[in-house]
């Protein structure tokens, strides 16, 4: 495995958790906001 390798892995990882703390938080604010109505 070379380094660009290493970097590309890496930066699919940081995107593939970037995609999962942004659902998960839209899926949050959404059910709070749900509650409160």
């Amino acid at each position: 495995m070379t380094i660009k390798d290493k970097i590309a892995h890496n930066n699919i990882a940081i995107l593939l958790t970037v995609v999962i703390i942004y659902i998960l938080s839209l899926y949050y604010i959404y059910t709070v906001e749900e509650l409160h109505l």
